[in-house]
């Protein structure tokens, strides 16, 4: 998995509705809309947890 460092935001259409520039490049994520967190699994060698608030 090759870590990335922008997300996109889609519509259920499938249409692009913006996207997150991030500073730290992630290789996986999972988002808690409730709180409007996004976190992710650096591509650090220590893999750190990161949060990215929206």
């Amino acid at each position: 998995m090759s870590p990335c460092h922008i997300i996109f935001l889609f519509d259920y259409t499938g249409k692009v509705t913006g996207h997150f520039e991030l500073n730290i490049p992630i290789k996986y994520i999972t988002v808690d809309e409730k709180n409007k967190v996004i976190y992710g699994l650096s591509s650090s060698e220590e893999e750190d947890i990161i949060e990215f608030q929206y």
